[in-house]
This record gives C-alpha cells, structure tokens and sequence, in this order.
C-alpha cells in the first residue's frame, strides 16, 4: 500500500511539473516605468529594483516565491542613507540579497549601500567614482566584489566597509572599461570588458586570492567575437564568456557566441557560433555547476546545455516580443530550471519553473519510454532513430547528470537502471540534431 501511494504521488509530481513548465507573468506595476534588477536569496525570498515613473528608485520584495509582491523601499526611505547631501537621490542599479537580514545595493555615481532589512536605515558611502556601480557578487555572507567600469571594491564584513583594488590591476584606470563580473564559491573574481590604448582588446581579469593580486589576459580579437556581453565562472579555472559579432549594418544582424575555458581565461574554445535569427544576439550567460547552463538575449532568446557546453539547445519558451531583450536574471534554486527575469518589457516582472528541461525540447510524438515507473530497466521505442547513433543522458532534477553514454539505437533500445535510487529523473536523448527530453520514475 505505501508503495502504491508513493507512485502516485511520483506521478502526480512529474504531472504538475509538465503543467507549470513555463513562463508566466506573476507581477504587472502601474508605478514603476521599468524594472533594472532582480535577486533572490532562495527559493521564495527575493528583491526587484525599479526606477523611473512617480518613484525615482522603488524596491519590491516577496517572501512567497513570488507570488506576492510589496514596496520595501521608496524614495522617501532612501532618503536616509546618502553620506553626503544630495538634492535628487540616485537611481539604484543593482541589488544583492545577502542574507535574511542583510541587503546590499549599488547607485548610479558609484554609492554602494548595506541595510538591514527589519529598518529603515541605510549606511553607505561613495566610492572614488562617478560610474554606476554595475554588478555586485558575495562569495559567502561576509565576503564580496562589486565594480564599476573603472573600478573594484571589495568587502569582508558584509557591505559595511569597502577597499578599492583597482591600483593593483597594473592597468592605467583610463583604459579600463569593465562590464561583467563572475564571482564562484571558491573565492576568485573574475572580470571581462575591454582596454583601450592604441586598438582595443578584449579583457579578462583573474584574481585567486581575493584581490591582492590579479592576472590580466588581453586578446586583440577572438575568431567570432567582437563584443562580449557576459561571464559565468564556476571556480578559477572553468568559466564561459558570451557575446557576438556585428555581421552586418543595415539591417543590423549578428551571431550568438559563446567560448569556454578550462585554464582560468588563458586560452578560450569556441562552443557556440550561431546566426539564426540573425537580428537577436546574446546578452549573458549563468552556469550553475559544470553541466547545467544557460545563455539569454534579445527578443526573450535562451539557448541552454546540459554538458558543459559540448551541445546547446535553444529553448523557445519565452513569449516576448522580439523587440525585447533580458535586462537581468536570477536563479532561486542555483540551477537554471527555475529563473525570474525581468526585460527591456519595463515594467514587469516574469518566472520559469521547470523542474525538468522538457519545455525546451524538441520533441518528437514517436519516441515513447516504458515501463515508467521503471525499477531495473527502461525501454526507449523510436523507429524515427532506429539505426542511428546518438547520445542518452540521465540526470536529476537538479540539473545534476548521472549518465551520459553513445549508443546505436534500434526499435527499442534498453537501459539499465537498476542502479537509480528511487524518485523522479530525466532522459535526455540526442540524435539527428533533435533533442527529446522525457521524465520518468525509478520505484524500488
């Protein structure tokens, strides 16, 4: 009998997964004219900065996921933080959920404040420069990073104190030009933009020892990359760059790019050089661990992998115009099968959950897996991939890849998978430039 009502409640799990995989609209302000960046701390608190319309600077938060939304701060609560008297209060640029009690934000003019979120206070001060403070990234609830286009600051008590590392870069302050910042678990930061002297080069700084001291790579160009537009480290060595290349004028067309490294910036591979819709390009890039990424742009565009960046695979679930682009994303869950997002569409604010990739397949009606829910072995029946040979990847739902193997298949093709743990998984089958995702359930 708990057998039996553990299936179901497997099944029933797999089934409302399938029905809420994708985006949908969960807050809509007649107040603020546009959203600039969102973050959350986990999976149902989370932050959204506005600017513009009645409010200059309007800060939302939710505590359920997203489902509620409220005004956490407004100009008039803002008020109290400047460190020196100001007539107008800047926009915010950006927002870090640092920990339940501790919110960290970036102001256009280079101000980068800390508050605690049950009061009202705000306590900050401006950095050496007039520049908007453009991304800020915490290694853990004491130690982070935030930048500016010439300049770097760092923090090891939680935003109450910053230094400026910009002098140790070996680089004249005036040829810098820094727009993304990566900052993983294992302490280092690293940074991409470009110097500019005689010709301009594309830049990627490294540090390995929290900014005391940094490596600069510099490239005159890359083979399919004129523009880079994001970074995502997963630690000092393993890290992708996206971008693209102006391919035309009029009309404007580009290619999506996307590089990889395995030597902390060194040396770039080419993953991704792609010109379909040729009028969108790529404006990040997020990994999660070393399989599960994603890179987003214009018109709502996503293209994704599950290994690495060895295959990535657009995911045409966003319903956005084409006229639009992802001003910034966040991940609840650190894996990219949940995200809120807000866009260029100003004033909203969006969420895709998908505890499995099948929102983004291709899929194909023929292709059938069986028994499900299996035990010891499952059946892949194709007659459309019969005689070919592809690739079977098994992975959790959080993204995290248990097998990935080439085979050749038949009718039906077997598995085994006696060595699952009961609960709830996905196939991923490559074959034929298609991608099929099916889930399905081990039950012992």
């Amino acid at each position: 009998m708990k057998k039996l009502l553990f299936l179901i409640l497997i099944v029933t799990l797999i089934l409302n997964i399938q029905a809420r995989s994708s985006w949908k609209l969960i807050h809509d302000s007649e107040t603020v004219a546009s959203y600039t960046d969102i973050h959350c701390l986990d999976n149902m608190n989370c932050l959204c900065v506005g600017n513009g319309g009645p409010l200059l600077s309007h800060v939302l938060i939710t505590s359920d996921g997203g489902n509620t939304w409220e005004v956490y701060r407004d100009d008039k609560t803002l008020q109290v933080f400047v460190p020196r008297k100001l007539t107008i209060i800047p926009p915010i640029t950006n927002i870090h959920y640092l920990t339940n009690e501790t919110i960290i934000a970036g102001f256009q003019g280079g101000c980068l404040v800390e508050t605690t979120k049950n009061t009202l206070s705000w306590n900050g001060r401006f950095m050496n420069t007039d520049n908007n403070i453009l991304d800020i990234e915490f290694i853990d609830n004491q130690k982070g990073a935030a930048f500016a286009y010439k300049g770097i600051y760092l923090t090891e008590d939680a935003g109450k104190k910053w230094k400026e590392v910009t002098s140790k870069l070996n680089i004249p302050q005036y040829q810098l030009d820094m727009r993304y910042l990566s900052v993983p678990d294992d302490g280092s930061i690293h940074i991409a933009g470009y110097t500019y002297d005689e010709e301009i080069k594309i830049l990627h700084l490294r540090s390995t020892d929290f900014g005391n001291t940094w490596e600069s790579f510099q490239f005159k160009n890359f083979d399919a990359l004129e523009k880079v537009t994001g970074i995502s480290f997963i630690d000092k060595n393993v890290g992708w760059m996206t971008g693209y290349q102006l391919l035309s004028e009029e009309p404007k067309t580009y290619n999506k790019v996307i590089y990889r490294t395995n030597d902390g910036g060194q040396s770039w591979e080419l993953q991704l050089d792609n010109s379909s819709d040729p009028n969108q390009y790529l404006n990040g890039i997020y990994f999660a661990e070393l399989n599960d990424g994603i890179a987003w742009g214009s018109g709502g565009i996503i293209w994704r992998t599950n290994n690495g960046g060895i295959d990535w695979i657009q995911d045409e679930s966003a319903p956005f115009d084409e006229s639009y682009r992802f001003r910034s994303l966040t991940f609840p869950e650190k894996h990219t099968r949940k995200i809120m997002a807000v866009t260029t569409e100003l004033n909203r604010i969006w969420m895709y959950d998908a505890s499995t990739s099948a929102e983004y397949s291709k899929d194909v009606s023929e292709i059938s897996i069986y028994p499900n829910p299996a035990d010891d072995v499952l059946n892949i029946y194709s007659e459309e991939f019969s005689g070919s040979r592809g690739r079977i990847v098994i992975s959790d739902l959080t993204g995290r890849i248990i097998t990935d193997k080439t085979v050749m298949f038949g009718d039906i093709h077997q598995i085994n998978v006696e060595y699952l743990s009961s609960g709830s998984y996905l196939l991923s089958i490559y074959c034929e430039e298609k991608v099929v995702n099916k889930p399905f359930v081990i039950v012992k």
